[in-house]
């Protein structure tokens, strides 16, 4: 029994290994724009395979990962979802304005800003049904 008591406190102690493990990350912020205008409701996410991936909501055009899920540092795939903002319910954001952005990004190891304009060409294709079926 005290081996059980010592090892729960053991892992509450060191932070269920949720703590400072890991790359340091960076603060990363901007716009993003469709069509020339801010992107009302979306995602953006940060993906590379030096580290872990980040990532921060999009309201009304504006992204900041202060939350802790910036960049690494170095190459990342960014991938971009935008939407209409119009959500029926709470927490939704409406109808999709373009397919999954994708674009390639090198970061510094350090806080920056950048800003993202999505090409009138990632709507291309996209289909809107209003159809429940």
């Amino acid at each position: 029994m005290r081996f059980v008591l010592v090892m729960c406190l053991t892992t509450f102690v060191s932070g269920c290994g949720g703590g400072d493990d890991g790359p340091d990350r960076f603060r990363v912020s901007g716009v993003v724009t469709f069509n020339g205008q801010p992107v009302p409701a979306g995602n953006i996410y940060f993906e590379t395979t030096a580290g872990p991936a980040g990532g921060a909501q999009i309201v009304n055009g504006a992204y900041d990962t202060s939350d802790g899920k910036g960049v690494v540092g170095g190459p990342h795939n960014v991938v971009i979802e935008g939407y209409d903002g119009n959500g029926e319910n709470p927490g939704e954001m409406g109808k999709p304005l373009f397919k999954p952005f994708r674009v390639t990004e090198t970061f510094d190891k350090s806080d920056s800003t950048k800003d993202f304009e999505v090409p009138a060409s990632a709507a291309d294709g996209l289909v809107i049904s209003n159809d429940p079926a």
